[in-house]
């Protein structure tokens, strides 16, 4: 009896910690990739996705083709305005919401000069290799899905040697 208590516990705790990489897998860097009409599958920007000291998710973009990594963003909203594009954290607070997502963050567009403030959830797909990033107002399933493609170290430093 002792012996299936034991094997019980080791079984749910390796299960557990598999779910657990998995949401883990969205450490790293994540390439955007457009979903509006004409420029599908375009790359619009790199980010890097990290985990901050209290546990929640947060997002910087490292990389834009064709834009200054010097660039600054102008907005109508005062708390965006002038801050750096490349660097600042404009996805934040995420937090894991099962074992293969984060969800309950906000995300900023800065595709515009209004800063629209969406809510985000991220889910982590295709063994790692993908992830589900929905950006939405108010309600989840009034919103859009983008799916990012992982990137690596070496090609984001390749990109920023340019």
């Amino acid at each position: 009896m002792r012996f299936i208590v034991i094997l019980g516990v080791l079984l749910v705790t390796g299960v557990t910690g598999l779910f657990a990489d998995q949401a883990d897998k969205a450490i790293g860097y994540w390439k955007s990739i457009s979903d509006v009409k004409g420029e599908e599958g375009k790359m619009t920007a790199i980010w890097k996705l990290s985990v901050t000291a209290s546990g929640e998710l947060q997002g910087a973009i490292v990389y834009v083709p064709d834009e200054s990594s010097t660039k600054i963003y102008v907005s109508k909203k005062k708390e965006y305005d002038g801050q750096p594009v490349w660097g600042t954290f404009w996805m934040k607070g995420l937090k894991k919401t099962g074992g293969d997502s984060w969800g309950g963050g906000t995300i900023v567009d800065v595709g515009n000069d209004k800063a629209d403030v969406y809510g985000c959830e991220i889910k982590v797909i295709a063994n790692g290799t993908k992830l589900d990033m929905r950006g939405f107002i108010g309600f989840a399933f009034i919103g859009r899905t983008q799916t990012w493609l992982t990137v690596s170290a070496d090609e984001v430093k390749k990109l920023l040697a340019k």
